[in-house]
């Protein structure tokens, strides 16, 4: 809402009543759009002229702009979500934030060689000869978080310039060279100062415009700059001599090293900080194998836990086999650490007094991606944590290589999202898994080897993806084949399973070995217990093919208030799997509440037919039938073929008027709805 009609453009009239921050209420007379800065336009802002200030929602800027705000006690940041370029800021003031955009305008850098001794000492190298080379950079002030200063050997390459060079290089707003008289003091060479502007309306080269980032307060400044990789926020940092020091008090720490560097180059940038919080220390480590002596490693991150970090990302890539990562126990020992992400090849060689000492009270997110071990304490150091809310675990194991405890005992009292993904890579060894986690809202696992159970039954669980397809490595290894699922396994599953029957998305996949459906049906001791709350459900069915059908429609008697049904045929099935066995009774979801049903994986053939005859003839109020179907058929008539299905498609009777199927193929797409007196209109595929 605006009080400003000199700001408006597009004006419509319009009578709306509003409603003012302070409880009262005025009238909107006009609506138009607002053009608040180059990169910020509003539509639909209402003309209030009761007020005397202009309110900007953040709402708008979440939902209709695609920008992200981020406030502080004194600062409020407005950045575009996906290239985090900055498009304005605010100082609060009284309680109330003041908006001030950022113009986008070209300006021409000039540094002289000192600019380069802070970026020199900063990166840790030594640069003791004195450069005369002059290096010149356009920037964008929009995106120029994410600009690059020229490399010391860019600079260095340049030539010698004079006075007359500078001149050129000094670019007005429109690109041409700077009015004579207007080039650069030798004074101005050396400051490493954004050294020239373009021209303002009104305003002479050589001044910054009174709304550009130049102008920003330090401490906006410092909180972008807090967004940046640190070499990033240094060399910017250099764009002004005011600014110059800025990056020393910038409250997240963001780098990349080599395993032989780290502990140098860390312990140097840790040094410089001046922050007394660290918010976000974020490391791309590269060889780990040539880290230090665990000691001098020790050092440097529990120098980076003294700053009362939050939140540790740690992402190693290893080159070789045989390279891990030894994470070291200082992180795990941290009463500030809110966040702690690992990802690599993760080791842990943890003395029996150090696993004693491990503590975080306060953990809200742990991940720990690629596993080589389930270590003995780890249900210990999961029961530590308090507080935690989101828990990620990777395991990759090897049976001979990897230590495996026999269980672990999942209690986390506050989580509420916890992924799991366990993977053999060689034999395998079964683990008894057990979740004591009773707020938990959203479940991710991928393992078709251990064992799971719940302690208690996760009342408050939303969304649950299960994946127990099993790697196609355990098919071509003959050495691992007592591994298959036994009918306690299944059994097993089956209960923990049923125990989900709060959520109301359930995504299950599952081939011919870990069918719980099937084996529920030949046990004869019934199906799941009732999923009242399901509403959407995904299955895959891997290698199972049409004869799995009617063991999944028999199932969804447990699933009364499903809407959404999406089934995905994989594999490739023998053709004596893909039989159509009709059941001898209709779930009442499928009369009475299905919406949508989409089939990907059919293959074309009459039993498939006879499996949509079903569907559509029982479907009272289904809105929308989806195919996705993939013949076995290279020749020529293919598209033949697939015309001939879907005219027998189209042909079947429907229980509901409103249903529209959606065939695609692998030559054509089509629907029913473009099939009329015996014509079928569809699209093409044409190949090169």
């Amino acid at each position: 809402m605006y009080g400003n009609i000199d700001l408006f453009t597009n004006l419509s009239d319009i009578s709306s009543p509003v409603g003012l921050p302070n409880g009262k209420s005025t009238t909107a007379t006009k609506e138009g759009r607002v053009i608040l800065s180059d990169n910020l336009t509003l539509d639909n802002v209402l003309y209030v002229p009761a007020l005397k200030c202009n309110l900007l929602a953040v709402s708008q800027l979440l939902e209709k702009q695609s920008y992200s705000v981020m406030f502080t006690d004194k600062l409020c940041i407005i950045q575009d979500r996906s290239l985090r370029n900055l498009i304005g800021a605010g100082e609060q003031c009284d309680g109330v934030y003041i908006f001030r955009p950022v113009q986008a305008f070209v300006g021409t850098i000039f540094f002289k060689s000192p600019v380069w001794d802070d970026g020199d000492a900063f990166l840790g190298t030594n640069s003791g000869v004195q450069r005369e080379g002059v290096a010149v950079k356009t920037v964008n002030p929009a995106t120029w978080p994410r600009e690059q200063l020229p490399s010391r050997d860019q600079a260095a390459e340049q030539p010698a310039s004079s006075s007359s060079h500078a001149a050129d290089a000094v670019a007005g707003a429109a690109g041409q060279p700077a009015p004579a008289g207007q080039a650069l003091s030798q004074q101005q060479q050396g400051t490493g100062q954004l050294a020239a502007f373009p021209a303002p309306a009104g305003g002479a080269y050589g001044q910054p415009p009174p709304s550009s980032v130049h102008s920003l307060p330090d401490a906006i400044i410092t909180v972008i700059l807090s967004l940046l990789p640190i070499d990033t926020a240094a060399a910017t940092s250099v764009l002004s001599h005011r600014w110059r020091r800025l990056w020393t008090a910038v409250t997240s720490l963001e780098f990349h090293a080599d395993g032989s560097t780290f502990t140098t180059t860390a312990d140097h940038i840790l040094a410089q900080l001046t922050a007394p919080t660290l918010r976000v220390f974020h490391l791309s480590l590269t060889s780990p194998s040539e880290l230090p002596e665990s000691d001098s490693l020790e050092s440097s991150f529990r120098e980076v836990c003294r700053r009362n970090v939050e939140s540790v990302f740690i992402d190693v890539r290893c080159s070789f086999y045989e390279e891990f990562f030894y994470v070291p126990v200082c992180l795990f020992n941290s009463v500030v650490i809110l966040d702690l992400e690992l990802v690599g090849k993760l080791k842990f060689d943890f003395a029996d007094d150090e696993i004693g000492g491990v503590v975080l009270p306060n953990l809200r997110k742990l991940s720990l991606n690629y596993l080589l071990d389930v270590p003995f304490w780890l249900g210990n150091l999961i029961r530590c944590c308090q507080k935690l809310e989101d828990l990620d675990l990777v395991f990759k194991l090897d049976v001979v290589e990897s230590e495996i405890a026999d269980s672990v005992n999942i209690c986390a009292l506050n989580l509420k999202l916890l992924k799991i993904d366990l993977e053999f890579v060689g034999q395998t060894q079964h683990i008894n898994i057990s979740i004591d986690a009773p707020q938990l809202e959203y479940l991710n696992l991928r393992d078709c080897t251990s064992f799971y159970d719940f302690v208690r039954s996760p009342t408050r669980l939303v969304r649950t993806c299960i994946d127990l397809i099993k790697e196609e490595r355990y098919l071509e290894d003959e050495d691992d084949m007592d591994w298959l699922p036994s009918g306690d396994y299944l059994r097993h599953m089956s209960k923990f399973i049923g125990g989900m029957c709060s959520v109301s998305s359930l995504d299950l996949k599952l081939d011919s070995d870990t069918n719980i459906f099937t084996h529920l049906s030949s046990v004869g001791n019934g199906f799941l217990p009732v999923f009242r709350n399901l509403t959407n459900f995904e299955m895959t069915l891997d290698g199972i093919g049409l004869n799995g059908w009617k063991d999944l429609i028999l199932s969804l008697q447990c699933f009364p208030n499903l809407k959404h049904l999406e089934v995905n045929m994989e594999g490739d099935p023998p053709m004596d799997l893909n039989h159509w066995s009709e059941p001898g009774s209709v779930p009442d979801c499928l009369v009475s509440k299905m919406k949508t049903i989409q089939i990907r994986g059919l293959i074309g053939i009459d039993d498939d037919l006879k499996l949509l005859a079903y569907i559509l003839s029982n479907a009272v109020v289904l809105n929308e039938l989806c195919l996705d179907v993939c013949m076995r058929d290279d020749s020529n008539d293919l598209l033949w073929k697939e015309r001939k299905f879907c005219m027998s498609l189209f042909k079947l009777p429907r229980k509901s008027s409103t249903c529209e199927i959606v065939f695609s193929g692998r030559s054509a797409t089509t629907s029913s709805s473009a099939f009329e007196d015996e014509y079928l209109t569809c699209q093409m595929y044409l190949a090169d």
